[in-house]
């Protein structure tokens, strides 16, 4: 494999990483209002402790593309 067939390989798995997490948030977002509008607050924390994790899954899946990109960079 060269280069660019990894370069191809990391966008697609960080496009499909993003686009999971973004369904994620839907749904907990949904579940979330639900909850709320049911009076369900120990459910309502629930999802938004979930919500929580997701968004910080993102930022820490997102790092190794940034790493890889700026050791590419300065290493160029």
């Amino acid at each position: 494999m060269d280069t660019s067939q990894i370069d191809q390989l990391s966008r697609i798995l960080q496009g499909l990483i993003s686009t999971g997490l973004g369904m994620r948030v839907v749904y907990l977002f949904t579940q979330m209002q639900e909850a709320s509008e049911k009076m369900e607050d120990e459910e309502a924390a629930r999802y938004r402790k979930r919500l929580k994790n997701t968004v910080v899954f993102a930022i820490i899946a997102q790092v190794p593309f940034v790493v890889r990109d700026i050791i590419i960079s300065y290493l160029s």
